[in-house]
Formats: structure tokens, C-alpha cells, sequence
């Protein structure tokens, strides 16, 4: 013990004596040009992320026919007709961007670039309001932590709405606490729009509506409670322009009380409870979260009375945000925590700022140690990604594999029936009669579903070729299957009936 204790206390020494230098000194702004650095090199990618291709389908249909429509899957419930069901107005927008800017990769990625880059101005605003001539260090602390978050840095040119809903949601909490800091009635009316553009952004995005009114109803603000309810409501109303347009409530109602996505057919009354017993695997999905979820418990329970005295607003509206979210996506992956993390970040600052200021320093440490770890591991990540994004913008990446497996196909792709990965959409989509995705077809429903159907051509990767066993499928399509030509990750098989 003799021998490890001075050890240990240099150590200690040395990692407070670093963060005094990173956070009292110019020398901080070296790690916040590190950051966005590393930022800028993880966005500037030409592969397609989580979901582009489903709501870039979306797109390219409402430019082209006035409707949104799919024809990647539940064409039982009529998506292949018409798709009542979608995150309405962040594809509007993306929709926007394209007639603009064109319909390509680069252009959806922008969305959530934009949103953003809004939703820091708006952040930098409310510190600088809600904390005055000590917003530096929240500001900073929080901005290095989102810009190093991985959910984040996937996030922000991901086409998924999450970015949006992080903007909107802090815009109607900051609107709500100014309603209760100066009494106007308009903040109330801006928070309640906000969080209303939230759900039609997202169905997701309720779970702002619900900590706007939780937070009002604790507070016996009931008038408000009443107006902010309101608000919300007719901003999501013009979620159903266009279903009254097309169809009707009762074709809404089937696809939504039947796609297997955003309904639970069995349901029991202790679900709820499940349901937060197991938000913790959200938390703890990897190691990246169970840092974050280490500094968050550190910075409650280390400052949980200065938290609670200072900043109870906060601590209450973050805990509805999280239970709501709980409550009502089945869902339980990392990506829905963007929406809600730099409520997150922001108690997690606050407390670090509490910590730094108190007697505890061994808890201090640890939480420092934390941070630099959540540092390293991000960094490790996102280097690990810049490498493959600097390969693939050197090759032309799957976009231009993409157009080399469709040049492949000898017929007219315009009369050409194409099962094959989703990530043919771009830029293919329009290319082909049709584009059906091949990972919504079970393994055990492949053999049927080619003979019933019109495909012409399938389409595997590395991934379908062994999920669906080729030489089997050959054989149980008596040979109706022929291989064609290949390329580095795809093989293209043409597809022939007796």
C-alpha cells in the first residue's frame, strides 16, 4: 500500500492539474477545434446511414407523385399505395431541400446538419440567458460532450428526425421557462407550437408534449396546462392534411393499429412496468453509454442538493422526457437518446460545476476520469470512421457500386423488377420499374415470394448470400436462378419461372 498510495495521489494531482489548465486557460479552445475537427471528418461521408433509404424513398415519391408511398415492405397494409404513416414534417423538409438542392445523399444529410447548427445557436442563447457571467464553462462543457457523443456525431446528417426533435424539443423547454421567469403568455404559446411541431415531426416527439404538460400540472398551472395542450394540438393537426387528401381516418387507423412498427399487438397491463424496468439497456446499451450513464450518476448523487436547490425545473422536466420515452417506444436502441441528450449533458455540467466547487474530491476525480475516458472512446470511434469515410469518398463508396451493379443488368432497367439491399436506392430508385427490398422478406418466405411475384432480377450482399443460403435457394427454384455478374459486395442473379 505504501509503495501504490503516492502513486495514486500523483495521478490524482496530475489529472486535476490537466482539466485546471483545459478549463481555466485559453488552452480549452484547443480541445474544442479537436472536436470540431473530428465533427466535420465524421459528416463528410457518401454512404447512406440509419433509415436514409426509407425516408429518401419517401422523398423521391412525394416529388414525383404528390404522395408518399413504399414499396419496401407491408405492401399488405397498402404502403405501396399510398403511406399514411411517416415522420411528416421532417420529410416535408427534406422534400423542400431537394426540389432546392436535388435529390441525393448529400442533400438529405443536410437536414439534420441544419437543424443542428440551429439548435447550438439556440443552446448558446439559453446558457447564456439562464446562467449569465458564468455561462462559459456550462456552454462549453456540454458543447464538448455533444460534439464527442457517437449518437450525436451519427446523428447529425443522419435523415432520421431525432436532430429535429432535439432542436424543437429544447426550444419549447426554454420557451416554457421563460413563461415562468417573466409570466408571458406568448412563451407558453411558442412552447406549446414547438412541442406540437415535435409529434408531426416525429410521433416520437409526444413525449415533449407530455413533459410540457406533466411539468405544468405539477406546478398547479392548470390554465396553462390548458393553453400549452392547445398549442400543441393545432400545430400537430396539419399531420392529417394529407391523409384527408388521399384517404380517410379509417385507412390511417388500419395502418397505424396494424404496422408492427409503431403498434404492439400484445400488450398486458404490467407492460408500463416492464417497459421501465427495461429502459436501462438504453442506458447501458455499450460502453459508450455506460460512461455517459456513470457521469450522469456521478454529477446526481455527488450534487443531487445543489441540482435540486439551483435547477429543479431541469432534473423534473429531463425525468418525463426519459419516462415518457420509456413508456412509449418499443424500441429500446441509443438513437431515440439524442433527442433528449443535451438535457442530459446539462445536468451532467451542472453537477461537474457543483463538484468542482465543493470539498469532494475524490468524486470529482472519478468523474474527471470519466471524462477523459468518454474522450478516448469517442475518439477511437470516430477515427475508426473517418478512416472508412476517407476509403470510401476515394472509391466512390456503395453510391457508385450501387450504379455499377445496375449497369450491369442486360435489359432495360426501366422495365426491370429489382429485389435487392435498400441501399439501391441511391441513387438507383428511379433507374427501375420497380425497387422491393429484400431484407423485409423472411428467409423461409424467399422461394415463395420470387415465384408469386414479377421480379426480374435479385440482388444480394455479402449479408443476403449467407442469410438466405444461395445453393439452397437455387435448388428450391430449380434452377431458376442464374447468376450473372458480381462486384464487391453485391451479385446479381437473374430470376426465371417455369
Amino acid at each position: 500500500m505504501s509503495f501504490k498510495l503516492p502513486i495514486l495521489k500523483a495521478r490524482t494531482k496530475f489529472i486535476l492539474l490537466f482539466f485546471n489548465q483545459l478549463f481555466n486557460s485559453r488552452k480549452k479552445y484547443w480541445l474544442l477545434i479537436i472536436a470540431l475537427l473530428l465533427f466535420a471528418a465524421y459528416q463528410f461521408d457518401n454512404t447512406p446511414r440509419t433509415d436514409d433509404e426509407y425516408l429518401g424513398e419517401q422523398v423521391y415519391w412525394l416529388m414525383h407523385i404528390g404522395k408518399v408511398k413504399s414499396d419496401f415492405g407491408f405492401s399488405n397494409l397498402g404502403y405501396d399505395v399510398y403511406q399514411s404513416i411517416f415522420h411528416k414534417l421532417f420529410v416535408y423538409i427534406g422534400y423542400v431541400f431537394s426540389k432546392i438542392f436535388g435529390l441525393n445523399l448529400y442533400t438529405l444529410h443536410a437536414v439534420s446538419l441544419c437543424f443542428f447548427a440551429a439548435f447550438l445557436f439556440v443552446f448558446y442563447k439559453w446558457i447564456k440567458y439562464r446562467y449569465a457571467s458564468i455561462h462559459n464553462f456550462r456552454f462549453y462543457g456540454v458543447l464538448i460532450l455533444l460534439l464527442f457523443n457517437q449518437d450525436l456525431l451519427y446523428a447529425a446528417a443522419d435523415f432520421r428526425p431525432e436532430v429535429m426533435l432535439m432542436c424543437l424539443g429544447f426550444v419549447s423547454y426554454t420557451m416554457l421557462m421563460m413563461y415562468f421567469d417573466k409570466g408571458k403568455m406568448l412563451y407558453l404559446i411558442l412552447a406549446g407550437i414547438a412541442a406540437g411541431l415535435c409529434m408531426f415531426a416525429h410521433l416520437n416527439g409526444v413525449i415533449f408534449i407530455i413533459a410540457g404538460l406533466g411539468f405544468l400540472l405539477l406546478k398547479k398551472e392548470f390554465k396553462s396546462f390548458f393553453l400549452f395542450g392547445i398549442m400543441a394540438c393545432i400545430a400537430f393537426l396539419p399531420y392529417f392534411t394529407d391523409i384527408l387528401i388521399h384517404a380517410d381516418l379509417k385507412y390511417f387507423w388500419h395502418q397505424f393499429a396494424h404496422d408492427p412498427i409503431v403498434s404492439e399487438p400484445h400488450s398486458n397491463w404490467y407492460k408500463p412496468f416492464l417497459k421501465l424496468i427495461e429502459e436501462q439497456s438504453r442506458f447501458l446499451y455499450n460502453e459508450k453509454q455506460v460512461i455517459l450513464t456513470a457521469m450522469l450518476m456521478i454529477a446526481l448523487i455527488g450534487s443531487y442538493k445543489k441540482l435540486k436547490e439551483h435547477n429543479r425545473a431541469l432534473l423534473l422536466y429531463t425525468l418525463l422526457l426519459v419516462v415518457s420515452m420509456a413508456l412509449l417506444n418499443p424500441s429500446k436502441t441509443t438513437k431515440y437518446m439524442v433527442v433528449y441528450i443535451p438535457f442530459i449533458y446539462l445536468i451532467i455540467v451542472e453537477g461537474w460545476y457543483w463538484l468542482s466547487v465543493s470539498d469532494k474530491k475524490k468524486t470529482l476525480f472519478v468523474f474527471q476520469f470519466l471524462f477523459v475516458a468518454n474522450l478516448a472512446v469517442s475518439i477511437f470511434y470516430s477515427g475508426r470512421q473517418i478512416m472508412e469515410n476517407a476509403v470510401n469518398l476515394s472509391t466512390g463508396g456503395i453510391v457508385a457500386e450501387n450504379a455499377v451493379m445496375a449497369s450491369k443488368i442486360p435489359t432495360d432497367v426501366k422495365q426491370a423488377n429489382v429485389l435487392c439491399p435498400r441501399r439501391m436506392v441511391f441513387n438507383e430508385l428511379g433507374q427501375f420499374k420497380k425497387l422491393q427490398d429484400v431484407e423485409m422478406i423472411a428467409k423461409d418466405d424467399l422461394v415463395s415470394f420470387l415465384r408469386s411475384s414479377d421480379v426480374d432480377y435479385l440482388i444480394f450482399s455479402e449479408r443476403d448470400k449467407q442469410y438466405f443460403d444461395l445453393n439452397t435457394l437455387r435448388q428450391n427454384m430449380e434452377n431458376g436462378i442464374q447468376v450473372l455478374d458480381s462486384t464487391q459486395h453485391y451479385i446479381l442473379m437473374k430470376v426465371t419461372r417455369n
